[in-house]
């Protein structure tokens, strides 16, 4: 299992888009990569969508229980009628695993498990078999490439 930081700059800790992420790692045949919640699971939106179409691997989404701000993480409470950001994902089938994050609680997880207990899991996409390398960006050699 593996889990990437991806900033508001879209890219990881290191610099790479997330494709260029995916091809750096793919090698290695992880039971299940996910995209930790540094932004928080509303900006995560557009990166999860982005890694269920290219990564062939179960994806996790943790769920942040933290209210971000640049000074304080302030833990909420499904009590207070916080609903899980799983929730808000359904019907786009883009996760097979939900999870909790760091400051969640036993409470936290029980609230995931039944925002998400209807839910049906992402289907794994097939990719057509290229060459592909990354370095911050990612380069795919296709067949009309070699050709030329």
């Amino acid at each position: 299992m593996i889990s990437v930081t991806i900033f508001d700059s879209g890219r990881t800790l290191n610099a790479q888009t997330l494709e260029a992420f995916w091809i750096s790692i793919a090698h290695a045949k992880p039971l299940s990569v996910g995209i930790n919640c540094a932004l928080g699971t509303d900006q995560m939106r557009p990166y999860v969508e982005e890694f269920s179409r290219i990564a062939g691997v179960i994806q996790l989404l943790p769920e942040c229980r933290t209210t971000r701000s640049p000074f304080t993480h302030r833990l909420s409470s499904p009590a207070r009628g916080y609903g899980p950001p799983h929730a808000r994902l359904r019907g786009q089938r883009w996760l097979n695993i939900a999870g909790g994050c760091c400051g969640n609680t036993p409470e936290h997880i029980k609230c995931i498990a039944e925002a998400v207990r209807d839910i049906a899991p992402r289907p794994l996409p097939q990719r057509a078999p290229v060459t592909t390398y990354a370095g911050l960006e990612p380069f795919t050699l296709r067949p009309e490439f070699r050709s030329r």
